[in-house]
């Protein structure tokens, strides 16, 4: 009886036998790939800090390398190899037309980080333009207004690219390089200073420079003299107007006289702030400020 139900259902059982087989397989190569997936994770991970851990000691070589090359017994880099090095890298960040700051290459394969306040001042679709006066469509990839850094991607590959520097290395009194888009002059500039402060505050570092830093320098690298790394990028300026400068009318304040519609102690006032504002804004008092490459870094992982 048994053979004969066998022989009667030998394929409908064949085909259940297989289909749990499979299922069997199919969970235990689920699980395996499940597993396989998390050691990949995990590794890549690893390695990815224990190379951050390599590129900051090499950071820390390069500075000790220094006092070599000054004695003479190591062939000392030049400032105008470094500047031509990151100058290559940075781009200008354009809208409709206009330069709305700066921005630079971290990453060979199109990856360009820039400041969050000339990423918002961007409209969905813009440019950048490169150094050799290449036209490129670019888009915002990712933005911290807190650490005011935004990367930007553009596609192509082969992009010369900078090396970014660690916080904790550098030095007050270090000096210090800026490439950036100066407005007016529609190309990229260097400037030379040195390092004056550096400061932490609410998980923000802050970099405070001795240099001359210009409208359109937002978004532009920092680089060390000393290694050619990027440390850091320009965030804004200080100008030698400040706001306790300008006057101000008296709440409630009414002209007692006007002389053709015009109320002449306004009006002077009115063009003593502005003017007042547009010396401020056109000055150059050679303090600039900028967040350290770690922002970047940081934002690098989160589109990884």
């Amino acid at each position: 009886m048994y053979m004969n139900f066998l022989k009667r259902h030998a394929i409908p059982l064949a085909i259940f036998f297989l289909a749990g087989v499979v299922i069997i397989i199919a969970y235990q190569s689920g699980q395996s790939a499940r597993k396989t997936e998390s050691m990949l994770t995990a590794l890549s991970d690893s390695f990815e800090e224990r190379f951050l851990l390599l590129d900051k000691a090499l950071d820390e070589k390069e500075r000790q390398i220094v006092s070599l090359k000054e004695s003479g017994f190591i062939e000392a880099e030049d400032f105008s190899l470094y500047a031509e090095t990151v100058k290559r890298a940075t781009v200008m960040i354009v809208d409709e037309g206009e330069v709305k700051g700066s921005g630079f290459f971290i990453d060979s394969r199109g990856i360009i980080a820039t400041a969050a306040h000339v990423a918002d001042a961007v409209g969905g679709s813009f440019d950048v333009q490169t150094v050799d006066g290449r036209v490129l469509e670019a888009r915002v990839l990712a933005k911290d207004s807190v650490s005011d850094t935004a990367l930007v991607g553009v596609d192509g590959k082969n992009f010369p690219a900078v090396s970014l520097g660690y916080f904790e290395n550098i030095e007050i009194g270090e000096e210090i390089g800026i490439a950036a888009f100066n407005r007016g002059l529609s190309r990229i500039l260097i400037h030379r200073g040195v390092i004056s402060a550096k400061d932490e505050s609410g998980g923000v570092r802050q970099l405070s420079i001795n240099a001359f830093v210009n409208k359109g320098n937002s978004g532009g690298p920092i680089f060390s003299a000393i290694t050619g790394r990027v440390i850091g990028m320009v965030s804004s300026r200080q100008t030698d107007i400040p706001v306790e400068k300008l006057i101000t009318l008296p709440a409630g304040y009414s002209s007692g006289f006007a002389i053709g519609g015009i109320d002449p102690v306004k009006f002077n006032v009115d063009l003593y702030n502005e003017t007042v504002k547009l010396v401020g804004d056109v000055s150059q008092v050679g303090i600039g400020f900028g967040i350290a490459s770690e922002h970047i870094r940081e934002l690098q992982q989160k589109i990884k």
